[in-house]
């Protein structure tokens, strides 16, 4: 009992050591573990952790100021009082980031945030993150005085001895838990190993849909193609091949029930995402081009150059549905509820077939919505359909075959949109959106149906990519289901020449769609997709999830030089 009185300071110093070596142990092993916190949370273990240590770390105050007098607030101790703030800011900072993550998006590949990071972002719903910026701010200026406060507490009875070096090795213990949580949740070492190795896929796999021939049929049918905003197959319940307990979309089953989704047992299928097709900007290229948005895709001047021509920019090397379709004298429009600028958008659709956008700012200038009508993203999808109607009628008027095509909003996180005609059947808000949406575009569907020019058209609804609502997915116990988008293919001019279930990815929808419209594909395969009609064996099917999705991350020579800078 003596030794531990006369070497209590030792001790103390070598528990600290231990208490860091054990912790930083823990950050490793959190992020090497594919185990979500629900089931066992190494993230909280480190957290008790650190609180043990903290209270050890009291208990020492305690025992080395019995016997020192009050410290003077000198100018050294102002230095390292400012260096201490700083390093807890930047600490609380990223945890309180990180911790908000964690718990809404989950894990977020590197390529969506090098993309958003040098995209246009004109137009983003920042009310979505408003509440988490705030208390962010709160966080840090919290921290910051935590660290004033404590300090001139303890020196005020005399027990600030040791202060700054106990809190710098505590606030250097959290950063590096922090900085372990960052490389878990955004994988920045595979990113950087990724995007430092070549793939041939493309070389071996990528067909240029100019390369190869299309016979279209001599009556081209129309196209409505309609992106439902973060639609999952997991909404539906789990007698219909979903993962809730309650059927959340029951009009989006019965659709994908009615159409074809490439299943073959009852249950509906969809598609699986890749990395680089994982967010909406990245989910139109790879449905329209059948590849996915690379992480080497991060210029600014290649996303939207406004001093360049718009053919010059956003992926020239491709030839895509919207090409193809408009060298067959389609007209095309391109209908959103938000800011068409966003995520370089306008400049994908408009360099690529030559679409007509209608977005919010258009709504604004044609009189339909108040100059300050602003809700969620833009204007809600309730208008969206609306609109929708006035322009397919205007559309089925003329001439020419169309290709129309809608991107929903409502069901964007967090927690979706709660317009005036979504009930309260659910728990949750998130839940009583989808329901909404699902009636919308079956009702949508539905009125499609009543119309004359729908027995030529061809009409696709998919979802874009996956929820980005973990929160909700957690609430709901569907973290770890097999999840994949919605797709439902409504009159299509095509037979499934063998009827099994398919593994595909949304890049397999570009061949796909034509095919549904009557086209025929010399060898069944454009960009990186197989016609899911056809017996052809997909990548997916080909190399399996993992390995596939290895290679769509690596650096492509192709794909810089051929279609990521060439023109076309």
């Amino acid at each position: 009992m003596n030794f531990v009185r006369k070497n209590f300071r030792k001790i103390n110093v070598a528990f600290f050591v231990l208490f860091l070596i054990v912790t930083i142990m823990l950050c490793i092993l959190q992020q090497m573990a594919d185990i979500h916190y629900r089931l066992f949370n190494l993230s909280k273990a480190s957290q008790k952790l650190i609180l043990f240590g903290f209270v050890i770390y009291i208990v020492n105050w305690l025992r080395l100021n019995y016997k020192y007098e009050r410290n003077c607030n000198t100018e050294k101790n102002k230095g390292k009082m400012i260096g201490l703030s700083i390093l807890f800011a930047l600490g609380s900072c990223l945890y309180y980031v990180m911790n908000y993550v964690g718990k809404t998006y989950g894990k977020i590949p590197m390529s969506q945030i090098m993309y958003h990071l040098n995209a246009p972002l004109e137009g983003t719903n920042m009310g979505t993150f408003s509440g988490a910026i705030f208390l962010g701010i709160f966080v840090v200026i919290l921290a910051i005085v935590a660290v004033y406060v404590g300090y001139n507490i303890l020196n005020k009875f005399k027990l600030s001895k040791g202060y700054f070096a106990w809190m710098f090795t505590l606030g250097l213990m959290i950063l590096v838990y922090d900085i372990a949580w960052i490389e878990r949740y955004f994988e920045i070492t595979n990113y950087y190993r990724f995007t430092h190795e070549k793939t041939t896929l493309y070389e071996e796999c990528y067909v240029d849909a100019r390369d190869i021939d299309l016979t279209f049929p001599e009556k081209k049918r129309n196209l409505i193609y309609i992106y439902m905003e973060s639609m999952e197959t997991s909404f539906t319940s789990k007698e219909n091949g979903g993962a809730m307990q309650e059927n959340y979309i029951p009009e989006l089953t019965e659709l994908a029930k009615e159409g074809e989704c490439f299943a073959h047992d009852g249950n509906i299928n969809g598609a699986y995402t890749m990395d680089g097709s994982t967010y909406t900007a990245a989910a139109l290229v790879s449905q329209t081009a059948g590849i996915p948005i690379h992480p080497n895709f991060i210029s600014n001047q290649t996303v939207n150059d406004n001093n360049a021509k718009l053919d010059d920019t956003f992926l020239p090397g491709v030839w895509n549905l919207g090409d193809i379709l408009n060298a067959q004298g389609y007209n095309q429009k391109f209908l959103i509820g938000s800011d068409k600028t966003f995520g370089g958008r306008d400049t994908y659709f408009t360099s690529h077939g030559n679409y007509e956008i209608f977005d919010y700012y258009s709504a604004i200038e044609e009189g339909k919505i108040a100059d300050d009508y602003k809700v969620w993203w833009g204007y809600e999808d309730k208008k969206l359909f609306s609109y929708a109607k006035e322009e397919l009628l205007e559309l089925a008027e003329q001439d020419k075959p169309f290709n129309f095509t809608v991107l929903t909003v409502d069901t964007h996180f967090t927690d979706g949109y709660y317009c005036e005609d979504c009930g309260n059947a659910f728990d949750t808000q998130y839940a009583n959106v989808l329901a909404c949406s699902s009636k919308k575009v079956y009702e949508f569907v539905r009125w499609i149906q009543e119309q004359d020019f729908y027995d030529n058209t061809t009409i696709v609804l998919a979802g874009d990519h996956l929820t980005m609502d973990e929160k909700f997915m957690i609430s709901q116990n569907a973290e770890k289901f097999d999840r994949n988008t919605y797709v439902s293919i409504i009159n299509g001019d095509a037979a499934v020449e063998e009827v099994k279930e398919r593994k595909y990815t949304t890049l397999d929808l570009f061949p796909t769609t034509l095919a549904a419209m009557g086209v025929d594909i010399e060898g069944e395969r454009l960009g990186l997709g197989v016609n899911l009609y056809s017996t052809e064996e997909t990548l997916l099917e080909e190399y399996g999830y993992k390995k596939l999705n290895e290679e769509m991350q690596k650096n492509s020579d192709y794909y810089s030089e051929t279609l990521l800078y060439a023109k076309n």
